[in-house]
């Protein structure tokens, strides 16, 4: 009888193995519809502004990075939305989960309306004013910004709009009425830093842009104007982030040396690679966008914390 078993790779096959699979997937592909990555990242930057608020209860920072999150999550589904038929042009987004059919229009939209329904509810438990900020992002992010970019390469500015506001929502979650200095310093470096992402991106996929008709300053100006004006904004972003000591938001010897060292190594960084061969290198600085971004996060919390 021994002959007769079933082998053990048959066992992958069977009804229940092969529905928790699907069921997974399924899950992951709403993951996806929400951009998680990129929500948590948001909702991140949400935190810093908590914590530079100086208040802190583990019920509403939870309550908080939550909301901010599936907020983040509803606007990001509510472009793929949008953008369902023209991202089946773009190699890059072809197998969203709408596009690729996984999830359908009608599905997404209900997990959508949860997303921003119960965000909404964990930020109207903290403060109107965090409330009506994160509503403000999902207007701008998907009936301002995603609409706009296709129609003018300006809409960067509205998209970089909606980088500055969750460290406000941070802030006003935590219990404050009024701006400090500090938190509108902050809020202005996200807003310059989303300019040189926009930028990369701008650049790494403007053949998949031209497809799906978005505009792009690839098109529209020569490689020597559009490597002036990444070269600005992120100057720009870097004199904000010099200026961090000034408002409070580094207050330690030993962080203002390294606020220093940092910055002025992303600066030379970029401008080689904005000089280095044309340009071309522009494109790897994407990661090191990130990296820079985040370690302003880390450092402007746990630097406090630490030292």
């Amino acid at each position: 009888m021994k002959y007769l078993s079933v082998p053990l790779w048959l066992n992958s096959l069977s009804p229940s193995h092969l529905k928790n699979t699907n069921m997974m997937k399924i899950i992951k592909g709403y993951f996806r519809l929400g951009k998680g990555i990129l929500s948590f990242a948001i909702a991140l930057s949400a935190w810093v502004g908590y914590y530079l608020a100086h208040s802190f209860s583990a019920g509403s920072f939870v309550l908080m990075f939550l909301g901010v999150y599936l907020l983040s999550m509803g606007a990001s589904g509510l472009n793929e939305y949008y953008e369902r038929e023209t991202d089946k042009l773009m190699k890059r987004t072809a197998s969203r989960p709408i596009p690729s059919g996984l999830i359908s229009p009608r599905k997404a939209l209900t997990a959508i309306a949860l997303f921003i329904l119960i965000g909404s509810l964990c930020l109207s438990v903290l403060s109107i004013y965090a409330l009506l900020l994160g509503l403000l992002n999902i207007v701008l992010y998907a009936f301002i910004y995603t609409p706009l970019k296709y129609k003018t390469n300006l809409a960067t500015i509205p998209g970089g709009l909606v980088g500055a506001i969750p460290p406000l929502i941070g802030w006003y979650a935590a219990g404050q009425q009024s701006l400090s200095i500090g938190i509108v310093f902050f809020a202005a470096f996200m807003f310059l830093w989303q300019i040189p992402h926009f930028l990369i991106l701008n650049l790494r996929f403007s053949e998949d842009y031209k497809k799906a008709g978005i505009a792009t300053l690839v098109g529209e100006m020569s490689g020597n104007k559009f490597r002036l004006i990444f070269l600005i904004w992120t100057v720009c972003t870097v004199l904000v982030s010099l200026l961090f000591p000034s408002v409070g938001l580094i207050t330690q010897p030993v962080q203002l040396y390294a606020c220093i060292i940092i910055n002025i190594a992303v600066l030379l960084m970029f401008t080689y690679l904005v000089f280095h061969k044309g340009g071309e290198r522009i494109i790897k600085g994407n990661r090191y966008m990130h990296m820079y971004l985040l370690f302003q996060f880390l450092f402007i919390v746990f630097g406090r914390l630490v030292l």
